[in-house]
């Protein structure tokens, strides 16, 4: 389910980030939506009354992010970001509930789990990535660039396993 990754970037190409990131504010009521229709799960009313506010802020920044005047030097946002948008919201508060039914399912701790599809992850982006990235020249690579990716290495290798 790798939808709820490239969702919420596809929207960034047609979006502002300011509208990006409060989309993403709706992934807990929409979580909170789907394990209430599937699990029938509720949560606090304090905590409803909370949410209110956020979809409310969220729906008013979507009408007024997408009525930006042309002659504004801002970015403004389309009815194709909006729809990837709320697309990726929906794809990933579905990840979410699955992610959270299968670690229930299998009595995981979230480490546990991370650490059991880590190596999935990584196998797929091997093969996404190459048809998707630009990837940058080893000869035009920054030493700091250089002294990052030996950072990664040695925090990987000294991170202890999780078994």
């Amino acid at each position: 389910m790798s939808l709820n990754v490239i969702l919420p970037n596809a929207s960034l190409q047609f979006s502002s980030v300011t509208f990006y990131q409060l989309a993403r504010i709706l992934l807990t009521p929409t979580v909170a939506l789907i394990n209430y229709t599937f699990y029938s799960t509720s949560i606090p009313r304090p905590a409803v009354y909370a949410l209110i506010p956020a979809c409310v802020g969220v729906g008013i920044v979507s009408y007024f992010d997408s009525k930006v005047p042309s002659n504004a030097k801002v970015r403004s946002t389309s009815f194709v970001g909006v729809i990837f948008a709320f697309a990726g919201v929906l794809a990933s508060s579905l990840y979410t509930v699955w992610v959270s039914s299968y670690q229930k399912s299998l009595k995981l701790n979230s480490m546990q789990l991370l650490y059991n599809q880590a190596p999935v992850g990584g196998v797929l982006l091997l093969y996404i990535v190459p048809w998707t990235d630009n990837f940058w020249s080893v000869n035009n690579a920054s030493i700091s660039k250089w002294m990052l990716i030996l950072l990664v290495c040695i925090d990987v290798k000294m991170t202890p396993s999780v078994g």
